[in-house]
């Protein structure tokens, strides 16, 4: 699935970083119907964001219940990408951001 930058505004104020993200991984789990194997570098740019707006969006996502994080580890032992998992809190906020039109154009 190919995604350009995601940016979005939320009623008339501009979408935080995180509920970006939120929206972003919701859409990627309803598509791949799994968790979505990232790594923060390529949520920065599939959202337009720096890694550290990503590593911040990430960590108050994870603070408030929203997003478990998971570490993959390859056969070989290396750490891979992170797999982020919406929890049900997630994925009901995540909805409510999708359909209030967060997200106003994919490019």
């Amino acid at each position: 699935m190919a995604m350009g930058a995601v940016r979005g505004k939320h009623g008339e104020r501009h979408a935080f970083a995180q509920e970006v993200l939120l929206a972003y991984l919701y859409l990627l789990q309803c598509t791949e119907e799994r968790p979505a194997c990232l790594s923060k570098a390529e949520l920065a740019v599939a959202t337009g964001y720096s890694v550290q707006t990503v590593e911040r969006g990430l960590r108050i996502l994870k603070r408030q219940g929203s997003l478990q994080v998971e570490t993959v580890h390859l056969a070989s032992g290396a750490q891979g990408a992170n797999a982020y998992c919406l929890t049900p809190d997630g994925i009901e906020q995540a909805r409510q951001l999708v359909s209030s039109e967060l997200l106003n154009r994919w490019s």
